[in-house]
């Protein structure tokens, strides 16, 4: 009798129904996943002013390699900054927002030409080449005073709206309907796919079970 087999079925088993679960709820990890990297950031500068100054500084480096982190770009909490910049708290929050909604629309969601997804990242790739300049030129007008905005409103909004980075002026809504559009784009042209490939291996990996069992 070869014992092979019977020494290697457990563990077989084990992966088996691990893949099987994780495919069943790909989207439970996903959102787990989105969730703790669009919320850890806020949690840096809560604990620097909790007095844990390694603990937040680290977190905070630890995002070094995702994002520019420039202070000005970024929120501030109790005088401390985000880990990450505006840009990005709008791509990650939409993200998982996207998908927990897609959890009640996953049934019927079809996914998104991605002739459409190129439409709803190009708002995104325009403002990031726009600003580019800026890191050579921190004067550039085009997006420091942004003139160009001033002339199709005939100047008629508030001068702190045009001028610089803050919450709220122009150039940090240009930053966070860009990022929303291209989190909503993404997420809507990959969700539905996964989806479906899920369910495919699921249901593949039920008649290969089946199959097993009636041998």
């Amino acid at each position: 009798m070869d014992t092979s087999w019977s020494r290697e079925e457990p563990t077989t088993r084990f992966f088996s129904q691990f893949v099987d679960r994780f495919t069943r709820h790909w989207l439970l990890w996903t959102n787990l996943f989105l969730g703790s990297y669009a919320l850890l950031p806020w949690l840096s500068p809560l604990l620097r002013a909790l007095g844990y100054e390694t603990a937040g500084r680290a977190l905070y480096l630890a995002y070094r390699p995702f994002c520019h982190q420039r202070p000005e770009l970024s929120y501030h909490l109790w005088g401390y900054p985000v880990a990450y910049c505006h840009r990005d708290t709008a791509i990650y929050t939409a993200l998982f927002l996207a998908g927990l909604a897609f959890g009640f629309a996953r049934m019927w969601l079809r996914p998104l030409p991605g002739w459409a997804f190129v439409l709803f990242a190009l708002p995104l790739a325009a403002d990031g080449f726009t600003q580019l300049p800026r890191a050579f030129l921190p004067d550039w007008p085009l997006r420091v005073e942004n003139r160009w905005a001033v002339a199709l409103t005939f100047g008629r909004l508030p001068e702190r709206f045009y001028y610089g980075d803050a919450v709220g002026s122009l150039n940090w809504w240009l930053r966070t309907v860009t990022g929303v559009l291209f989190a909503v784009g993404l997420a809507w042209a990959v969700f539905p796919r996964v989806e479906r490939e899920a369910r495919l291996a699921t249901a593949y990996g039920h008649r290969s079970s089946s199959a097993t069992l009636s041998m």
